[in-house]
């Protein structure tokens, strides 16, 4: 209030607010009485604003009027927008995180005069949520075959965590099949550090930045076994441990699932997870046609070789038979020549048995030189 000339008073002229500039990131909204609301406004209790969700109130523009009497507004953050981290005491310049976010505003008398623009800082503290998957959550899958997850699959950490995640994935059915982790990825140990399995298998436990671990399984393709050529459905599921939420228990968040050890192996407490259902095929016979059409060109050549190798062999021996029945007397020629060696062999060996200091005696016994002379 003023004084006047006459030593009264008077009322200081309205003043009232307005947006300026509004904020980049996340919008300003009227702060209104609920709908419906009883409670009272005005006097020493300030009026409880409506929820821009629960209202329907459109975000305030560039030189719009703040209705409320005290300058109040609501600013709504973007989904998963924050730049205050979840640890932080006060929220500053010093411990930000991400884009800073502000608004111009003005103050209006009744007269339209305006003080110069002021800016208004936003802090959003983080609050912890959950990592999600999005996408379709079931594909289906012929015996045999790797098939890729279905596309569109995308994970992803709205805390944008700078620490790693604790990841398991495992297949359900009895003779169900392996989930292949992204090659480039999997094979990485610096992306990824097994715990358990290799990322070829029904069961795989790994951890590994978010990034990493997303890439790793969005990537991922998948085999169906079966048994004696007969689909079995199957199901994947996968756990995701990350710092801040560590296990989600149940009742489990929208976009999950209560899986139980008989969904994954080992899991000896009901968790909160992910599942993609697979509609196992049974074998086409189209199947065993591009398999041999897809054999890599070193293969059709060993192939080939082994064929013609064998082929070789028969014939040789073929031209060997049909030799022998069209020229008999040949044969006969060899075979008598073969006998003449054998017995002139024989005759050497006998000769070579007898020494040269062995007579025959008068009994035709071989006595030896002395004793012929004692006789």
């Amino acid at each position: 209030r003023t004084t006047g000339e006459g030593g009264g008073t008077e009322a200081a002229p309205d003043l009232s607010f307005a947006v300026v500039t509004p904020p980049t990131s996340g919008a300003l909204y009227q702060c209104v009485p609920p709908q419906g609301g009883s409670t009272p406004c005005g006097g020493t209790k300030a009026c409880p604003c409506c929820m821009p969700d629960d209202c329907g109130l459109t975000p305030l523009a560039a030189a719009d009027a703040v209705e409320d009497a005290t300058g109040r507004v609501l600013y709504k953050p973007d989904d998963d927008f924050f730049n205050c981290p979840t640890k932080a005491k006060e929220c500053s310049a010093a411990v930000a995180v991400g884009e800073s976010v502000s608004f111009v505003y003005e103050v209006r008398d009744a007269d339209s005069r305006r003080s110069p623009p002021a800016t208004a800082e936003v802090w959003v503290k983080n609050e912890p949520d959950y990592p999600y998957l999005r996408g379709p959550r079931e594909f289906d899958a012929e015996v045999f075959q790797e098939v890729r997850l279905p596309a569109g699959l995308e994970i992803g950490d709205p805390d944008k965590d700078l620490e790693k995640w604790g990841v398991t994935i495992s297949t359900g059915a009895e003779y169900g099949g392996f989930v292949y982790l992204n090659d480039k990825i999997r094979a990485d140990p610096e992306k990824l550090k097994y715990i358990m399995g290799d990322g070829r298998s029904k069961f795989t436990s790994f951890t590994a930045y978010p990034s990493a671990a997303g890439g790793a399984i969005v990537g991922a393709k998948y085999m169906s076994l079966g048994k004696d050529a007969e689909a079995y459905n199957d199901t994947i599921s996968i756990i995701v441990q990350d710092p801040t939420t560590k296990y989600i228990l149940p009742p489990c968040p929208d976009g999950f699932v209560t899986l139980t050890k008989d969904d994954v192996v080992g899991l000896d407490t009901s968790v909160c997870g992910w599942q993609i259902h697979v509609n196992s095929l049974p074998p086409s016979e189209s199947q065993f046609v591009d398999a041999a059409a897809n054999l890599p060109i070193s293969s059709l050549i060993a192939t080939w070789s082994l064929i013609g190798a064998v082929l070789l062999w028969f014939g040789w021996q073929l031209y060997g038979w049909l030799w022998n029945v069209c020229n008999p007397e040949d044969v006969e020629t060899r075979a008598a020549e073969r006998y003449e060696v054998l017995v002139q062999k024989r005759e050497a060996k006998m000769r070579g048995s007898i020494s040269p200091d062995v007579g025959m005696g008068g009994g035709g016994l071989p006595t030896t030189g002395k004793q012929a002379l004692d006789a």
